[in-house]
């Protein structure tokens, strides 16, 4: 699967059991693009903020993957996309966006297993992404101290 739209193409299978780590979780030129209209402290408060909202954040994901809670899940991956996508996150962005359909189609009542399954693979890797997202920000936040 290709992100689309941020920077260099960058290419994740989101179904491989394989770990691997992840090449590129911010898109830095875009990111200072994004937040170059504000100051320093703003830019700081706006990561602080999710530094603060992440472990709730996937608290309430995992509980909604073990209750097969989907409604909720994919209302938290749609939170999570548009949070990422401000902070320029291709490939995160994409697994979240993928996590929220999948979770979409079986809130909708979808019963395909494999579809089940496709999520099953897919959100341990958004939640990796998402840890590595994390140490990208605590790296960013960095040149704006």
């Amino acid at each position: 699967m290709k992100s689309s739209g941020l920077g260099n193409l960058i290419y994740v299978n989101l179904y491989q059991n394989k770990h691997q780590p992840f090449i590129l979780m911010i898109n830095k030129q875009l990111f200072i693009d994004n937040f170059k209209v504000f100051d320093k402290e703003i830019v700081i408060e706006i990561i602080n903020i999710f530094f603060e909202e992440y472990p709730d954040r996937f608290k309430r994901m995992d509980k909604n993957m073990v209750e097969l809670n989907y409604k909720d899940l994919a209302f938290n991956a749609h939170s999570l996309k548009g949070v990422v996508s401000n902070f320029a996150s291709p490939v995160l962005f994409e697994l979240a966006r993928e996590v929220e359909k999948m979770a979409s189609a079986l809130r909708d009542g979808n019963t395909d297993p494999d579809l089940t399954f496709r999520l099953s693979l897919c959100y341990p890797k958004m939640k990796e992404a998402a840890g590595e997202f994390y140490i990208d920000l605590t790296e960013i936040i960095k040149h704006y101290n």
